[in-house]
């Protein structure tokens, strides 16, 4: 949304305050969220959560077809909708852990980090070319009939899923839930750590929103060059799934592969928006390839090393610190971008994501190259 918003305002203040406020949500329900999820079955509340997204989104429809772009009815309905997505993030989150067995998380996770690059590579240029062409309307209707599709599908899953059986009953219980995750995390210091570092790396992540407008602004680029680049940048990521699922890192590498990307984001991402067009294609498809391998490498760690009961608690926490973390970046960012050169913004964003690898990924008193390496699973589940 944040492109169309640009669009429609011309602003980048605007459009990095329309996904702050709409990132809002995803600051204070997660830890709730988190509770609710591990005392219910995830599957049934993600089913009647996609129920009533899909009603908003028809609502949002309506809307537009009728009356057009409003910046304050699509802040408010979108807040709406971003509110009821934390839902489906962390029930969904839940259901796929569940679903797959613990040997077979990495590839797993390969697999659903697959899909989406797919998705995007197919639809992002067409997205963008229909957006032009036809406006937010017909988009607005291709997620609709989606959606619906994806209600059906996941209708058909059968499979009995785990929860905590004790039924909050009070506001007292729901919040001790929430300390009871927390304090779960803080016990287990490499776990610890990776959330904070990964909240300062989505600060520092803030600064890509200003990549459309740089686009946009920019005398010899274009809107096309913009969808070829994030189609390239999907193509990477979708490669990276194919590896990731067909080649078994070794355990003792995971960590090392990690890190090497983590520079080469760093290194990249500085550079990027002083390169001649080709040279961007090549970097976002590296950054794709890498960024999907070191998420995995991290996110089956993490998950491999949480219980059942505590995985909607956990996945909560992490939820939060990245909805801090969107926010403050998109507000930063977005503010600079109205007084600031947009590629030296990149470089000042990638000097916070080398001082944070510095300062929390390397030091061994915090142990994440242990966690990556899987080799800390059975400590993580005894916490």
């Amino acid at each position: 949304m944040g492109v169309i918003i640009f669009d429609q305002t011309g602003s980048t203040v605007l459009s990095g305050l329309f996904v702050s406020i709409t990132m809002i949500p995803h600051l204070i329900l997660p830890l709730l969220v988190g509770s609710i999820v591990d005392k219910n079955d995830p599957l049934k509340l993600l089913l009647r959560n996609e129920t009533v997204l899909l009603g908003m989104f028809t609502t949002i429809f309506l809307f537009t077809y009728q009356f057009g772009f409003s910046y304050i009815f699509y802040l408010i309905f979108f807040f709406m909708t971003a509110t009821l997505s934390v839902i489906s993030d962390i029930s969904g989150q839940s259901v796929t852990a569940q679903l797959m067995p613990a040997d077979l998380m990495s590839k797993g996770y390969a697999i659903m980090s697959t899909i989406y690059p797919l998705a995007s590579v197919i639809v992002t240029p067409i997205a963008l070319v229909l957006y032009k062409a036809y406006g937010i309307e017909l988009l607005l209707m291709i997620y609709i009939i989606l959606s619906l599709i994806d209600i059906l599908l996941e209708r058909k899953i059968d499979h009995e899923f785990k929860f905590d059986t004790r039924k909050s009953t009070s506001i007292k219980d729901t919040f001790s839930d929430m300390k009871e995750g927390i304090l779960y995390i803080k016990d287990f210091t490499p776990i610890r750590t990776v959330f904070i570092f990964f909240t300062f790396v989505i600060i520092a992540n803030g600064a890509s929103s200003l990549t459309y407008p740089y686009f946009a602004r920019s005398a010899h680029l274009s809107l096309e060059n913009y969808a070829l680049v994030m189609t390239v940048n999907s193509m990477g990521y979708m490669f990276g799934g194919f590896f990731h699922y067909f080649v078994d890192i070794p355990k003792k590498r995971r960590y090392l592969i990690a890190v090497v990307i983590y520079f080469m984001f760093i290194i990249f991402e500085s550079l990027f928006l002083f390169m001649p067009l080709i040279v961007m294609l090549g970097m976002k498809f590296l950054l794709g390839l890498g960024g999907m391998n070191s998420a995995n490498i991290r996110n089956s760690a993490v998950q491999a090393s949480v219980k059942d009961e505590y995985r909607g608690k956990v996945n909560g926490v992490f939820g939060m610190l990245m909805g801090l973390a969107s926010i403050l970046g998109n507000l930063i960012f977005g503010a600079l971008g109205e007084v600031m050169a947009i590629p030296y913004i990149m470089i000042l964003a990638q000097l916070i994501y080398l001082t944070v690898v510095i300062v929390f990924v390397f030091p061994k008193k915090y142990e994440i190259k242990s966690l990556y390496n899987l080799e800390l699973i059975s400590e993580a589940q005894e916490v």
